[in-house]
């Protein structure tokens, strides 16, 4: 369960949270958000080797 808050329209903290957390923090946080997330969708989370990563190479030309 993620804490609830609320704040008056304009009083809001910012959404920079280098000041209160650690770079490993914040990766933890988008790690748990992230297997959250893909819970809601209904599919396993995939467990196939990063290297092994679905991907699609953009390139983009310089002018």
């Amino acid at each position: 369960m993620w804490p609830v808050r609320s704040f008056a329209l304009g009083e809001e903290p910012s959404d920079d949270l280098s000041a209160t957390t650690t770079a490993e923090e914040r990766l933890a946080m988008v790690a748990e958000l992230t297997r959250e997330l893909w819970t809601l969708t209904g599919d396993r989370l995939p467990d196939y080797p990063r290297s092994e990563a679905p991907v699609r190479k953009l390139l983009r030309r310089v002018s």
